[in-house]
């Protein structure tokens, strides 16, 4: 038999099958072929690989489906780009990169996003025309909607076109074959307009605070000393008992009673007049600033309220009051050393396999959330009077909030005493006559601390008595005073601080406080509802919340002795800290608009300090783990530190088994790669969906070996349209289409013999409609090279 001759006409097509080639330089042309094409770049394929030297530069003829492994895996190097910068992203996010305080122009993460948009496109756009091709030439044809579909991978709007609708309504197609494809097509281009914003989610580093290491510490008290629930005076010094005007020590209960003077001093409204028309009625500072031996603390002052509601009994009222919390001293003071230590650590660190160094940053905190406690304190007070020196009355003490009526059943005795208009306790130990041998001037406000029973005074940790300075025209026979209800607790809160070199840093805390889980213990079902919802805003707004027995968890019980620390003589003024506070504060009542004398904001402050200072003269103990350095030197070990794999501070574990044991959490706030929040990780999946579709084309091309690059173009499909033989199916479309049927037509793009009856080649055309039986013979096949239309061809010279 004859061989059969291609054709010497380029413009002819010739059937002839792909022969084995033994040159290396023709096999090493096809690669670069097939690899320009796949990246676009099919101009300098042509330029460099041209097949004709003539003027006219002719098309030659190709093979439309090529069956071949490896190229088939040249071709589908278009995903090896954008599954790798996927990936990357991905596990750049996943392990948490630090990217440093530096914020770079946006733009240029914007651009590269974007880039790494269009190659995901272009790889989705490669899987779709893999798909379309090959149920147009090796399947069983496609609807006309799906032709396209390849090129309008970026416009998401296809998905409710008609071309989309015709191809789910097509009739030729089984159930099965019609989800697979609507699946692949839909899921791509769902994936094409998702994957930009996915990839600019994970490609931008987000400005936060982000983990830099942790480790326990140890402070050489108990706990039990810390956050005692019953306190007396036999731990304190004996030189507390007097205070100065300067603040030289901080060890006593009423150290930095100045702070608190400075808080009531503007409480009572004594900013100058004329401020006030700038911005009305001068508010009071919400907190100030009290120092331990390496901190600053801040002082939290908040009025509140609470209804009280006598069971069976028609009796209620609104008990106001002044609730004040600060950070513990001892513990704050160790954490701020932690902090130092910690910056200084990781100074000795240039940069690490999670990014820069976390000296390069914009902020550091170091946090303590579990186990910490610290002092919440609310004072409520009524006014009542003493009717001269045969005023035997006891006297009642406001009730306290949140008592509980189930402790003390007898309620007429609360219902016949009052205070004001307020439900109040007798206590029959003490009466009115008594009050008046209190130490001290007349004309000064004189302090009595009462310890109260339980459980007749249950939620109360002390009372307190206040007699008022005489007014010098008043009836010398009647003696106004306050009578006060002190509730105290350690609440559990979370502690930090941020460090600044050369300063004392500040520290800060929050309520750890759960309503739900809390309110579940006491509350009924019914009325939980509204019970979350105002404690959840009060959490969230507010440091501070006084509402027993959901918080503070652990009440406290002072003696009269400790609480009188609170209150010692000052020499410098001849007086006590009480009339300091309380004669600053009314030093302008007189321009006041509405006088008031502060007497709960002190007394809570006053307590809330003392309690603050427990366990002061403790201290953070052990010794920090170093490494030699380069030169010989001894520096501590950052990275270790930042490591978290281990306690950083080294101690000895039988003498510290009793020591109080504390985490410290430690964040900086900076540029950084990360899946806290939905965003990334919403970002996550989008991307993993694309990489497992792209490589498992990639498989797909690897195990069958099918692969084209034709018609990947408007330009390659109308040259098809322009030589295939026009369809009545398409009738009445020349000028649009208007009718979804039109895209349900299935097409095909089957192989016909040369009209030329002395051309020996095949041409493709694109058919519309049912394939006939006799037309299985017009399949394309692998591998065979396919032209034009010799006898028709219309050869136009170019002069």
């Amino acid at each position: 038999m004859a061989k059969q001759k291609p054709a010497i006409n380029g413009r002819c097509g010739a059937k002839e099958e792909i022969r084995p080639v033994k040159k290396t330089w023709v096999k090493i042309k096809e690669a670069l072929q097939t690899v320009l094409r796949v990246f676009g770049l099919a101009l300098l394929s042509s330029l460099a690989f041209r097949h004709s030297i003539n003027k006219r530069s002719e098309e030659h003829i190709k093979v439309a489906i090529r069956h071949s492994r490896t190229t088939a895996l040249l071709r589908a190097l278009v995903h090896v780009i954008p599954i790798g910068v996927a990936l990357w992203e991905i596990v750049l996010n996943w392990y948490t990169y630090y990217a440093g305080s530096r914020e770079y122009n946006q733009i240029y993460y914007q651009i590269g996003a974007k880039a790494h948009e269009l190659t995901i496109q272009a790889s989705l756009a490669t899987i779709i025309f893999s798909y379309v091709r090959h149920e147009m030439t090796l399947g069983k044809g496609l609807p006309f909607g799906a032709l396209f579909s390849g090129l309008q991978i970026s416009q998401i709007s296809y998905l409710w076109s008609m071309e989309f609708w015709g191809l789910i309504r097509g009739d030729h197609l089984t159930v099965k074959r019609k989800l697979s494809m609507v699946a692949i097509i839909g899921a791509c281009f769902a994936l094409a307009a998702t994957a930009g914003p996915a990839s600019a989610v994970l490609l931008i580093p987000r400005l936060g605070y982000w983990p830099s290491g942790n480790t326990a510490i140890w402070i050489n008290v108990t706990s039990a000393e810390i956050w005692p629930e019953r306190l007396d005076g036999s731990s304190i010094p004996t030189h507390c008992s007097i205070s100065s005007t300067f603040p030289f020590s901080n060890e006593c209960p009423s150290s930095e009673w100045q702070s608190i003077e400075t808080q009531l001093l503007f409480m009572a409204n004594a900013l100058p007049s004329s401020f006030e028309p700038l911005g009305g009625h001068p508010i009071y500072p919400f907190e100030v600033q009290v120092t331990g031996k390496s901190s600053i603390r801040q002082l939290y002052l908040e009025a509140t309220s609470a209804f009280i509601q006598l069971p069976g009994k028609n009796l209620s009222n609104i008990i106001y009051g002044m609730v004040s919390t600060t950070q513990q001293s001892v513990i704050a003071d160790a954490l701020v050393v932690t902090g130092g230590l910690w910056n200084e650590a990781m100074n000795g660190i240039d940069s690490t396999s999670h990014g820069a160094s976390p000296s390069i940053k914009q902020d550091a905190v170091q946090n303590i959330g579990d186990g910490y406690f610290q002092p919440y304190s609310l004072v409520s007070c009524g006014s009542d009077t003493i009717d001269g020196t045969s005023d035997h009355r006891p006297i009642a003490f406001p009730i306290a909030n949140g008592y509980d009526f189930t402790l003390w059943p007898n309620l007429e005795q609360i219902v016949n005493a009052s205070i004001s208009g307020l439900p109040a306790i007798e206590f029959p130990s003490l009466n009115r006559t008594e009050l008046l041998d209190l130490p001290g001037s007349g004309s000064d406000y004189r302090l009595k601390w009462v310890e109260l029973p339980l459980p007749l005074f249950n939620s109360t940790t002390i009372g307190a008595i206040l007699l008022v300075p005489q007014d010098p025209g008043q009836d010398k026979s009647i003696q106004d005073i306050y009578v006060c209800n002190v509730g105290a607790g350690w609440g559990s809160s979370s502690i930090n601080t941020s460090y600044i070199v050369n300063t004392m840093s500040s520290t800060s805390s929050h309520i750890n406080f759960d309503p739900k889980k809390l309110a579940q213990q006491y509350i009924s079902q019914d009325s939980q509802q509204n019970i979350f919802s105002d404690y959840y805003d009060v959490v969230e707004k507010d440091p501070i919340l006084f509402d027993e027995p959901y918080f503070p968890s652990i009440p406290i019980v002072v003696t009269q002795d400790w609480a009188d620390y609170l209150n010692p003589f000052v020499p410098e003024l001849n007086t006590t800290i009480i009339d300091v506070l309380l004669k600053t504060a009314a030093q302008n009542h007189s321009k006041a608009e509405h006088p008031w004398i502060p007497i709960d904001a002190a007394l809570s402050c006053l307590i809330t300090n003392g309690l603050a200072r427990t366990g002061f003269t403790g201290a953070l103990q052990g010794t920090p783990r170093s490494v030699v350095a380069s030169d010989g030197s001894t520096e501590l070990d950052g990275n270790f530190w930042l490591s978290g794999k281990g306690d950083y501070f080294i101690v000895d574990p039988v003498e510290s088994k009793d020591w109080l044991k504390l985490q410290v959490e430690s964040t900086i706030e900076g540029y950084a790669y990360n899946v806290r929040g939905a965003s990334p990780k919403v970002a996550i999946v989008f991307l993993l969906v694309y990489c497992v579709l792209a490589i498992a084309h990639i498989l797909y091309n690897g195990v069958s070996g099918i692969s084209s690059t034709s018609w990947d173009s408007i330009a390659e499909v109308t040259a098809l349209a322009m030589n295939s033989t026009p369809s009545a199916s398409l009738r009445n479309t020349c000028a649009g289409i208007t009718e979804s049927r039109v895209f349900r037509i299935p097409v095909r793009v089957l192989a016909f013999r040369d009209l030329d009856a002395n051309a020996d080649g095949e041409h493709l055309e694109m058919v519309f409609g049912a394939m006939k039986e006799d037309n299985q013979s017009q399949r394309i096949k692998p591998n065979r090279k396919y032209g034009t239309l010799p006898g028709s061809y219309r050869d136009t010279e170019v002069s």
